[in-house]
């Protein structure tokens, strides 16, 4: 490819969005026309990961490129239980790398990645969007918009947790709106300023999935059919799947109950593609699309109904671990191309160190992307990816899954395992793990799994080959 200056780089960033909501990954209700005109610009990641399907270690891991059993951020910061409330210092991020390589870097929304330290502890230069309250004043709102009338709370014997409901606000006043009209601040202000690395960091879809209108009303809950393992049973899975449901308040919950929710949720996603594509207007208006690497993921997914449950936690299925992750870079990354190999949130800071060419960091778990921009079919390429997860707000449990061809094995120390067919069970519904049928399969994975034990020096190693097969 031919070689470029250093790029600018906007990072659109989200929390909380499943794969299948992007119209190019095969939705047949959600629309994302933004998202799918970026992926058809430049590189859809097909089988793109979270390294563990919670805000903090996923968000912690993308920056340092490394897994959370090494930076150390295991569980959200900002929990009761949390296992360590800042990142370490001695981990460098790509935002001070790039701070370093005279880049001007800004942050708008959503940062969670430290109780105290924030974005300017790391690099950047610009904070946007600081306070909602003034800006919904400077419009005439009220700071805190009324209880929505279509509220829907998930119950405990003692509270009631909000889910879902419509924005008793005009959509300007949306915070989201808010960052995007900050996000749209900061690249102007940039354009002089070039190069610049913009990360705007959206709190949604995370729910409650409240949204405004007319996005609150776009998909008719009535029309939207239940998911394939809505009404999964749970049979011969760890009994923790059955009693999250009651965690989070939903175990009673019929199809009927989440459907105005899941319209919510659809209606959350398009709002923000809409608030994209103001974003990427911006880069065209500012004459900058074509020195502009874009970069779009998620931290992690949601379940919204999927088996049944709300949110996520210690179940490491799909709906919450498989995750959109595009990019777009004129003349650097072949527009349309889709890789089906196995990527991860880890990548995405030797890839953004590798475009502004700077060295990256020897002791990284991630790999820089670009090979795949010149070959998705990179036969080098990975063939395993690791996973994992430490527990959140409901305590701490531990569990690892590793993918390789179209398995998915989930090691869980105190509970039985789980492997997967995802090509005869996409939705995974069965688990094979003491099938017979699928024996030799199963020690193949879980000798690959200690193989990736091993490489990334996860401390449970040493644990897991006393029962596992080393070789």
């Amino acid at each position: 490819m031919a070689t470029t200056k250093r790029p600018n780089i906007l990072h659109i960033m989200v929390d909380q969005m499943r794969f299948d909501m992007v119209g190019v990954n095969g939705s047949p209700i959600c629309r994302t026309p933004t998202l799918d005109r970026l992926a058809n610009e430049g590189i859809n990641y097909a089988e793109a990961y979270t390294p563990a399907g919670i805000c903090s270690p996923a968000r912690a891991s993308m920056v340092t490129g490394r897994y959370p059993h090494n930076n150390g951020i295991y569980n959200n910061c900002s929990q009761g239980e949390t296992i360590r409330e800042e990142l370490p210092a001695e981990e460098i991020t790509y935002s001070e790398l790039l701070n370093e390589a005279s880049y001007r870097l800004g942050h708008v929304g959503k940062w969670h990645i430290g109780r105290e330290n924030g974005p300017k502890k790391r690099g950047f230069h610009d904070v946007g969007a600081e306070s909602i309250a003034d800006y919904r004043r400077q419009l005439g709102l009220p700071v805190q918009p009324p209880t929505p009338p279509d509220a829907l709370y998930a119950y405990y014997p003692n509270d009631e947790f909000l889910i879902s409901g419509t924005e008793q606000l005009p959509e300007e006043g949306n915070q989201m709106y808010y960052f995007a009209e900050e996000g749209m601040r900061l690249l102007r202000e940039y354009a002089d300023k070039q190069p610049f690395y913009l990360r705007v960091d959206f709190n949604g879809p995370h729910h409650p999935y409240v949204v405004p209108e007319p996005w609150a009303s776009m998909y008719d809950p009535q029309q939207i059919p239940p998911w394939p393992n809505f009404h999964d049973t749970f049979e011969n899975k760890p009994q923790v799947h059955i009693r999250h449901k009651f965690h989070r308040g939903v175990q009673d919950f019929t199809w009927e109950d989440w459907q105005p929710a899941v319209a919510k949720y659809f209606g959350y996603v398009s709002f923000l593609d809409a608030l994209f594509a103001k974003l990427l207007q911006t880069l065209d208006d500012l004459g900058i699309r074509d020195d502009t690497l874009v970069i779009y993921n998620t931290d992690h997914g949601d379940f919204t109904g999927s088996h049944g449950q709300f949110n996520k936690g210690p179940l490491l299925y799909q709906e919450v671990y498989h995750i959109p992750l595009i990019m777009r870079w004129p003349d650097q990354i072949p527009a349309g191309v889709t890789t089906s190999h196995f990527t991860s949130l880890i990548d995405i800071m030797p890839t953004i160190l590798q475009a502004a060419d700077l060295p990256i960091p020897d002791n990284l778990d991630g790999e820089a992307l670009q090979p795949l921009w010149s070959d998705p079919q990179d036969p080098e390429w990975r063939e395993v990816l690791g996973c994992e997860f430490h527990g959140d707000e409901v305590g701490l449990f531990s569990s690892r899954l590793i993918r390789y061809k179209h398995y998915k094995f989930v090691y869980n120390p105190h509970a039985i395992d789980e492997l997967y067919d995802l090509e005869s069970d996409p939705y995974e519904l069965v688990n094979r793990c003491d099938d017979p049928a699928y024996k030799d399969i199963r020690h193949d994975l879980l000798r690959r799994f200690m193989v990736w034990m091993n490489e990334t020096q996860d401390p449970w190693r040493r644990w897991a080959g006393k029962w596992l097969p080393l070789t």
